[in-house]
């Protein structure tokens, strides 16, 4: 009986971290809340990422709104800021005589 008692408590643990760690892109909404999973633990013990490119669950909507969820990294968002970082604009128009 004390040897069936050992086993059981040696395995329960290990059940629950498992569990725990098996992920699925059909167990998010949004594609932010995947990624922001996957950036926790880029070797992506979860197949988040199928063709290996840093995106998780590429086929999930974004969020509404358009933030990112704290997703950090080359996930599919909009870049911010200017051309080349700076101010941006547009560059002046040249005209030509004929």
């Amino acid at each position: 009986m004390a040897v069936t008692t050992t086993a059981m408590l040696a395995i329960v643990p290990l059940a629950g971290a498992a569990h725990a760690a098996d992920l699925d892109c059909k167990d998010f909404k949004y594609q932010e809340d995947a990624q922001r999973v996957y950036n926790q633990d880029p070797s992506d013990p979860n197949h988040l990422d199928a063709d290996h490119d840093g995106i998780a669950c590429e086929h999930l909507p974004h969020r509404p709104g358009g933030t990112n969820g704290g997703a950090s990294g080359d996930n599919g968002t909009q870049p911010q800021g200017g051309v080349e970082t700076g101010a941006g604009g547009m560059a002046p128009t040249v005209w030509r005589m004929s």
